[in-house]
């Protein structure tokens, strides 16, 4: 993954970044931020 999208997406490593599959599209997520939202809901 390029530093630029880690950057952008507030991770460090390569780990802390979900692929959120989604009808016909791919979202690329910081996991953490998407764990809290999924724990809000």
């Amino acid at each position: 993954m390029p530093k630029n999208v880690h950057e952008f997406l507030d991770c460090l490593t390569v780990n802390r970044i979900a692929f959120i599959f989604e009808n016909d599209s791919v979202k690329i997520v910081n996991s953490d931020v998407y764990a809290m939202q999924l724990l809000q809901l």
